[in-house]
């Protein structure tokens, strides 16, 4: 076995810190420092969700003839030395000093120390790290700013669903403003001594008005097979609606108390359905909802108990909310900075589905792409806080806003979270001068919304549609 001197030297230096040592002066290696600093494993993080941040670091350089006995870090704010520790780790350590204000820059270094308490390394730079808000008083007024909601408010059109009816009764709703209000076209087949389309006008807190039934014998002589599928179908034009099941016209009337809304489908405590279809077109023949509950993609109705291919109605029912619109809406306001030094400057955001961040029309961080993480955002929405001290232009205008789209919307896979509600995004922007004064432009019913840009759709699957022509060079 041949081994070079540098080899030789390294097995030796394994077994002895002095022969460590002589590696080290042979191959003319630096001194042992700090290296690779990290807090919470990211180099100088901004919004720390941790109370308490972790600190690590790597070793570099030479080994010394005599081991590190420990490792010292340090915290500080402004200069001022707040907080100390020695630590027989030589890699890490958690703070555990005074509480961390949010919104605030520290900054902290480690070093090695010998058992006499001589310096082992020198002190690393200086790394800053800044924790997140955390509380509701931290966003200091900050409102949801963004579109304002969309209502199906169809008027006419034919509204045919699929169905197989497995207990008692179901129903279609139609013109509807919500599920105490609209219309409701029951079939029920246990109220009677035969099958009845049982019409209901929901009046929301003054209760429904039933309208006369329609017994379903006279149509269906040979009667009807409620194990298989069936077809219920209504047609509005203006105040005449006309019922039809399994292609057969069972009912035409007229009733002026709805002219528009949305559809939805809906069974009652007991009663039980499957629905394999669903569709609405407009008289014309333009389609505007289509869904057989099949594939990645549900547009009927959000967040639908399925059995198979079906919706499983089980004493539940659902309305179509809207195909939700994938434009890429801004949102925006402009302030005025004071003529004087800005120290640092911290912006805190969220915007759902997602967001970009723009300040004096840079973005924010053009390497942040998606945000915010991707959640259930019914449990929890992920906020990101970012540096941006060197975008604003201070005793002048600054105009700070948000581009929003739809993100993880109706049009992403039935089986992950979804985001099923208008694009909204709320900010909190605090600026520190010099002197130790801050401004602080939060949110609010003042910023100005633009529904539209040159993004005219953004979809996760579909990629984005840009026309150029509606770019905005301010």
């Amino acid at each position: 076995l041949t081994l070079s001197v540098a080899a030789a030297l390294a097995l030796a230096a394994s077994f002895s810190p002095a022969l460590a040592a002589a590696r080290a002066a042979s191959l003319n290696l630096p001194a042992l420092e700090i290296a690779a600093p990290r807090c919470e494993d990211v180099r100088e993080p901004v919004g720390l969700r941790r109370t308490a941040p972790r600190f690590s670091w790597a070793l570099a350089g030479a080994e010394p003839a005599t081991r590190p006995a420990a490792a010292e870090v340090r915290v500080g704010r402004e200069g001022r030395p707040l907080w100390t520790r020695r630590t027989p780790d030589l890699f890490a350590c958690v703070y555990d000093g005074p509480a961390l204000a949010p919104g605030v820059p520290y900054a902290w270094q480690a070093r090695l120390v010998n058992a006499d308490g001589s310096p082992a390394t020198d002190w690393c730079a200086p790394q800053r790290f800044v924790l997140g808000l955390r509380s509701a008083t931290d966003w200091e007024g900050a409102q949801w700013v963004g579109e304002a909601p969309r209502n199906v408010q169809w008027t006419d059109f034919d509204y045919q669903v699929k169905f197989r009816l497995v207990k008692d009764a179901f129903g279609l709703y139609f013109r509807a403003q919500s599920a105490d209000r609209g219309y409701m076209w029951q079939l029920n087949t246990v109220v009677g001594p035969e099958p009845l389309l049982r019409p209901h006008v929901f009046l929301g807190k003054d209760g429904f008005r039933g309208l006369p039934p329609v017994g379903l014998n006279r149509f269906f002589p040979q009667g009807l097979d409620w194990t298989k599928d069936h077809v219920l179908a209504v047609k509005t034009r203006g105040p005449r609606i006309e019922t039809w099941l399994d292609g057969v016209k069972v009912d035409a009337r007229e009733d002026a108390t709805f002219a528009s809304g949305t559809v939805g489908v809906r069974t009652s405590h007991g009663e039980e359905a499957l629905v394999s279809e669903v569709s609405v077109k407009a008289p014309d023949g333009t389609s505007l909802l289509f869904d057989r509950f099949q594939g990645h993609v549900l547009p009927a109705f959000h967040k639908p108990s399925l059995k198979g291919d079906a919706l499983h109605l089980t004493g539940n029912g659902f309305l179509h909310p809207g195909i939700l619109p994938k434009n890429a809406p801004r949102v925006r306001r402009t302030f005025a900075l004071k003529d004087k030094p800005v120290r640092h400057a911290y912006a805190s955001v969220c915007g759902l589905g997602l967001y970009e961040l723009w300040l004096n029309g840079r973005k924010a961080d053009p390497s942040r792409v998606l945000a915010p993480g991707w959640t259930d955002p019914g449990r929890a929405a992920l906020f990101d806080t970012y540096d941006v001290t060197a975008l604003l232009k201070p005793g002048a205008a600054n105009t700070v806003g948000c581009w929003l789209a739809a993100g993880y919307s109706d049009d992403f896979a039935r089986y992950a979270w979804h985001w099923l509600k208008t694009k909204r995004a709320i900010v909190h922007l605090a600026v520190t001068y010099a002197d130790g004064t801050r401004d602080v432009v939060v949110s609010d019913g003042s910023w100005e919304v633009s529904q539209g840009s040159e993004v005219t759709r953004a979809s996760i699957y579909n990629g984005e549609t840009i026309e150029s022509a509606r770019i905005d060079a301010n």
